[in-house]
Order: C-alpha cells, then structure tokens, then sequence
C-alpha cells in the first residue's frame, strides 16, 4: 500500500462524503498502525488502546466511530473474545478513487530526480510535462 496515495484518496472521498469526525481519527490511526505493521495484512488492537489513541473516553463513541468506517468500506473488523484484541484490515481506496500508483522512472530509484526534471503527476496518476 502506498501511505500517500491512500491518505490523498481519504480527504477526496471526505471531500465528497465526510465520515463524523471520530471515525476519520480511528481511520487514521488505523492507518498508523497497519504503516507500524509494515501493511503485512491486519492489525491486532484493543478497544481501549484505539480509544485512548483517538483521545476518545466514551466506549459507544468508539463503536459508531468503527460502525462507520465498517459500513463505508474503510476497515473490515473480526471482533475479538474476551482477552483478545479485535482484528482490523484497512481496505485501499486507492483503486475505487481512479489513483495510480505512478512507475518510478527508467534508470532511477524510486523516481527521484534526474537531470534538473522534476517528475510531476496529474490526477490520473500519469506524468505531466514539467520543467523548472
């Protein structure tokens, strides 16, 4: 998963469907966590810790804020048992908001710059002409 473009995907659906201001915070740090977690699948937390990460100290806050996000497609949850932590995967909306993860260029590291030329990408995730 590419942080970036998936963080730019989140503030364009807000942009167009916001989600309350409590599930974007659990959204987030949902997002820490599984980028902490090196993106090798779901993540493994408890309810008082997201709690406690988001600044929130009402437990059914916390629920509609995870209820959201489960209903808006952002995270799937496998509810724990008691003394286990509940599982949640973070879903790309990379592929639902038209971003490309852009190719980095020929002969180069992760598309850094090369020879003065600055590689700039519009909305579609091509390359658009751009010279300093």
């Amino acid at each position: 998963m590419n942080y970036i473009a998936e963080l730019n995907a989140f503030h364009r659906r807000m942009a167009a469907d916001p989600l309350p201001p409590c599930a974007q915070m659990l959204w987030y740090k949902l997002m820490m966590l599984s980028n902490a977690n090196g993106w090798r699948g779901s993540v493994f937390a408890a309810r008082d810790y997201l709690m406690a990460l988001c600044g929130l100290t009402n437990k059914w806050a916390f629920y509609r804020a995870r209820d959201a996000l489960v209903r808006g497609g952002y995270v799937g949850v496998g509810q724990g048992n008691r003394g286990k932590p509940a599982e949640y995967s973070v879903r790309s909306l990379c592929g639902e908001m038209g971003v490309n993860h852009p190719p980095a260029a020929a002969g180069t590291l992760f598309g850094e710059r090369r020879q003065g030329r600055i590689p700039r990408f519009n909305e579609s995730g091509r390359e658009a002409s751009f010279k300093p």
